[in-house]
């Protein structure tokens, strides 16, 4: 018993607790002086075994230094708890922050990938700079002290005067060049103590917003754009120009179908209608007459009956052959054509002088 309480105080002494300057008086500030026969005695040849009774004094103090260990060790444990929990309720917060991001946080987030994203820049006619429009924020790098060229659409009308935020320190204007059609250039020229700003511009067809950049040695002569939606339009113009076109020559290549059956075809309710689609299958089997038919033809639906264009006489009337087909018969008489309102079979032509049969097929 008496190793092992001088084995916990030896560690004790080597650590260095604060247990010492926290018991008073009542607690020695070194721990050896607490147990100096322990320190002093050898292990063999001791008058004290491990089984003799310990003192009260030095009980005492055992049992305050064991009281003291343990509220260390319970404040030690207390600490460490609250520190973890604390710690948990951080973790918590942050990943309630990060499922559920204020508006704030998203619109700074957005804001931050315009600004990072690029769009192809590519060397076009005469020295200018090509961007696309639409695909980032463009960058307008321009020589402090020179002027820089931003071009627009040819046709493209501002709508109202350019914003920019540093007025004091950069020179913006705006230039025009009409040779036929109107283009506008903005110039813009940084001052020595030039930052970064941006340009603002609303005209009828778009609204740009470019960044302008001073350097003391890259220089923009000329920047231009590359319009996907302008070039939209163009393409939906021409494919509407080609629709206009194909539909141009149908309606010219009808209308000249048109008068020709009007020349060569036949004349029908319908209007003229190629031979080739209608029954000319009717004969004239016996008589003589006037009025005997150039040629007898039905479309299907109605019959039709072609007089001699020189016959000026009486029109004749329709009798149907078969008694069983005998109704009313609506006729329409548009010389040189008697229009039957229905497909005949046999039949025959009457005036009250002369009479003509006719057979089908």
């Amino acid at each position: 018993m008496r190793q092992l309480f001088q084995t916990i105080m030896v560690c004790f002494v080597l650590g260095k607790p604060v247990w010492a300057q926290d018991l008073g008086s009542d607690l020695p500030s070194n721990p050896k002086d607490v147990i100096p026969s322990v320190a002093a005695e050898p292990n063999a040849g001791s008058s004290t075994q491990d089984g003799d009774p310990i003192e009260p004094a030095e009980s005492a103090s055992l049992d305050k230094i064991i009281e003291h260990i343990a509220r260390e060790v319970t404040e030690q444990i207390k600490s460490d708890l609250a520190a973890l929990n604390a710690l948990n309720a951080l973790n918590k917060e942050a990943a309630i922050e990060a499922k559920d991001p204020s508006q704030i946080d998203l619109t700074i987030k957005a804001a931050r990938q315009v600004l990072d994203e690029t769009s192809p820049v590519y060397l076009g006619k005469a020295g200018r700079i090509v961007q696309t429009f639409g695909q980032s924020i463009p960058r307008l790098v321009c020589r402090v002290g020179q002027h820089c060229i931003m071009e627009l659409e040819p046709g493209e009308i501002v709508a109202d005067t350019p914003v920019f935020s540093d007025t004091a320190r950069w020179d913006v204007s705006l230039r025009m060049r009409d040779t036929g059609q109107e283009q506008i250039y903005v110039s813009v020229k940084p001052q020595a103590d030039a930052a970064e700003t941006t340009l603002t511009l609303i005209t009828d067809r778009r609204v740009y917003s470019v960044l302008l950049v001073p350097d003391l040695y890259a220089h923009t002569m000329i920047m231009s754009f590359k319009y996907p939606d302008s070039e939209r339009r163009a393409l939906e113009a021409q494919i509407e120009a080609q629709k206009a076109a194909i539909s141009a020559q149908e309606e010219a290549e009808n209308t000249t179908k048109a008068r020709a059956l009007e020349e060569r075809g036949v004349q029908t309710a319908q209007g003229p209608v190629p031979a080739e689609e209608l029954d000319f299958k009717y004969r004239v089997v016996s008589g003589k007459a006037a009025f005997k038919p150039v040629r007898i033809y039905t479309d299907g639906i109605k019959t039709y009956i072609e007089l001699p264009g020189k016959y000026r006489g009486e029109y004749p009337v329709v009798v149907v052959s078969n008694p069983a087909n005998r109704k009313s018969i609506n006729l329409v008489y548009k010389f040189p054509l008697i229009i039957v309102d229905r497909k005949l079979g046999d039949f025959q032509l009457k005036t009250p002088a002369r009479s003509l049969k006719i057979k089908k097929g």
